[in-house]
């Protein structure tokens, strides 16, 4: 992400990634198993990023093969990108991926009050359940809000989603 600081990475103000520092932070912390950047083929700058990492989905008790999720986190898109695209085409790609590794579901973790988001993800595929866990902030989270907690998102791949393989959009793979 060195390439990111020159490009003025964004994010809206409500989001929990505020600046190209806190992406950074996350990719050290968030320890994903892989992570995908869109990058603007004129430009050679970062427009957006996923990380995903397996585990037995959320919405699980059984721990089979199906079971396997990507949790997606983080999940981020410049802000003068947003809207155009960029964020489906990641989604896509991770689905694309899931039936790659035979990974059965992709999981979103969501602050139960940003709801601009939940349009977002259903618009994405994925459906909200029913499952919630606490929220826990770092110590400098500035969003913190009594009552916090997330919801979780969920995207089933089947095999409609093999014959959305994306093709010629920019998305770089990089391992932790």
């Amino acid at each position: 992400l060195e390439m990111a600081e020159a490009s003025d990475f964004s994010f809206k103000s409500l989001d929990y990634y505020q600046h190209v520092d806190d992406v950074k932070n996350a990719i050290k912390t968030h320890n994903a198993m892989a992570y995908f950047v869109a990058i603007d083929t004129d430009s050679l700058e970062i427009v957006g990023l996923i990380g995903l990492t397996m585990e037995v989905s959320s919405g699980s008790k059984k721990k089979k093969k199906k079971d396997l999720a990507f949790r997606i986190s983080p999940f981020a898109i410049n802000v003068a990108d947003q809207n155009k695209g960029i964020g489906k085409k990641l989604i896509e790609f991770a689905a694309t991926k899931c039936k790659k590794d035979g990974v059965g579901t992709l999981d979103a973790w969501v602050i139960n009050w940003r709801t601009d988001l939940f349009e977002i993800y259903e618009k994405l595929g994925f459906t909200a359940t029913k499952v919630t866990r606490e929220y826990v902030p770092n110590e400098h989270d500035p969003n913190l809000k009594e009552g916090t907690y997330l919801i979780l998102y969920q995207r089933h791949v089947s095999a409609e989603d093999t014959n959305n393989v994306i093709n010629n959009i920019g998305v770089d793979e990089t391992k932790s």
